[in-house]
């Protein structure tokens, strides 16, 4: 009987501390209907209420979660872990600003999450060059935004997605070349700031043979580049 009594103990304190180290994702997660039919998450409770690891489902009621919306898990501090799932196509801005897994990065490093770069985790004077690692699928939106002293970047073959204003008002970025796998390109992603005097990319080289269909019209947003299509290095 003693036995049965304590095996009994045990199992209640493994099941209390798996309950105090995981949130359970379907009560903490709210889902948008986007007008593409596919849903966008963000979280319905109070940010400290996200505790431990987080999954993210691929889909809701039928349809596809592809969009974590902007400031989705801002300030979820005890927020460890999270689970991304391939039919995401858009972080958005500061999804994870301030959580448990931004502030566990090195500061003065990018900071990934799963296969996504989502943001730069130090000073906006402090980023020279950026190679992005290879395997990221993903850079979020306004994920270098006004990194002012950056002048060069790589992005690995294995990116699919470019989020709006990833590189926006990186006045100094001079050149940059977008591999061929990258089939979405958000909006405004290399315009330059109004005040650069002068302080413009000149030339993005392009993979692809022309504009892929789902990149934005607006991609550049009126900064003046030279774009050479079908660069080969």
């Amino acid at each position: 009987m003693k036995k049965i009594i304590s095996v009994f103990i045990i199992l209640v304190m493994v099941l209390a501390l798996f309950t105090a180290c995981s949130s359970d994702s379907g009560k903490i997660l709210a889902f948008n209907l986007l007008a593409d039919d596919t849903y966008e998450i963000s979280i319905s409770v109070d940010p400290l209420q996200v505790k431990g690891k987080v999954s993210i489902p691929s889909k809701y009621k039928g349809k596809a979660v592809t969009k974590i919306a902007d400031g989705a898990f801002e300030g979820c501090k005890n927020l460890s872990a999270i689970t991304i799932p391939e039919t995401i196509n858009c972080i958005g801005s500061d999804s994870f600003f301030n959580t448990g897994v931004w502030n566990e990065s090195k500061s003065n490093s990018v900071v990934y999450i799963g296969n996504w770069a989502v943001g730069y985790k130090g000073e906006y004077d402090t980023l020279t060059s950026l190679t992005i690692e290879p395997g990221t699928i993903g850079i979020a939106k306004d994920a270098f935004l006004v990194q002012i002293r950056l002048e060069s970047v790589i992005i690995p073959d294995s990116v699919t997605v470019i989020g709006d204003g990833a590189f926006a008002a990186c006045d100094k970025l001079k050149s940059i070349i977008i591999p061929m796998n990258v089939t979405i390109m958000g909006k405004s992603v290399f315009t330059g700031c109004p005040s650069s005097l002068g302080e413009e990319m000149q030339t993005i080289y392009a993979a692809a043979p022309s504009k892929p269909v789902g990149w934005h019209d607006n991609w550049m947003e009126d900064r003046e580049a030279t774009v050479v299509w079908g660069y080969r290095g």
